[in-house]
């Protein structure tokens, strides 16, 4: 997960957190206070309090915060957008494909709730930058398309997999056995222990 390099910095729209089961904001004066208040809200609303729920506000708020504000509690710093390549736009296709075969099948809400908010607070979420070649933007778009209204609470800051490539608010939806047949190796070695893609 992210953490933020200097606690004390405050990001921009100040700090807040999203609970994405009540799909509440809490906001705060500072880091300290908004945990606190993001555990108190939990609390009033029957939720468990995770044991890493600390870092888990931490790396939502890193979601939010420039480049170079955060790191990840590995060491390794986050910065920069995606740039995706054929071969990701082939898979996308071929697991679209598979999805249509399988006749559509999502989730259930609270699933894709709760892996949105895994995704939320990862550093593999990022922006993308198209590839020259081919039209990515379209098919992601598309694809996005097809979940129809199908949506969670956090999809405005759900961006592409840095590890796979997909489209986060697309993905969220699928059958986990749907998105692993098109997975190279490579790909699952970048995923986040937390990754509910494993």
């Amino acid at each position: 997960m992210l953490k933020l390099l200097d606690p004390g910095t405050v990001p921009p729209g100040g700090f807040r957190y999203l609970c994405p089961e009540t799909k509440t904001w809490i906001a705060a004066a500072s880091f300290g206070e908004l945990v606190a208040a993001s555990e108190k809200h939990r609390a009033a609303n029957k939720l468990g309090i995770p044991d890493v729920f600390r870092e888990q506000v931490e790396a939502q708020l890193c979601s939010h915060m420039p480049p170079g504000t955060c790191q990840h509690e590995a060491g390794v710093a986050m910065s920069g957008h995606r740039r995706l390549t054929f071969q990701d736009v082939v898979s996308a296709t071929l697991t679209l494909g598979s999805w249509f075969l399988k006749g559509t099948p999502k989730v259930e809400q609270f699933e894709a709730e709760r892996r949105a908010a895994i995704c939320l607070s990862c550093p593999m979420n990022q922006k993308f930058d198209g590839c020259t070649t081919c039209a990515e933007k379209d098919l992601r778009e598309a694809i996005v398309g097809f979940m129809g209204d199908s949506k969670t609470a956090v999809d405005a800051n759900l961006h592409t997999c840095f590890a796979c490539g997909c489209t986060l608010k697309a993905a969220i939806w699928f059958p986990i056995e749907i998105l692993q047949k098109q997975m190279t190796d490579e790909m699952k070695t970048l995923l986040p222990a937390y990754c509910w893609k494993k």
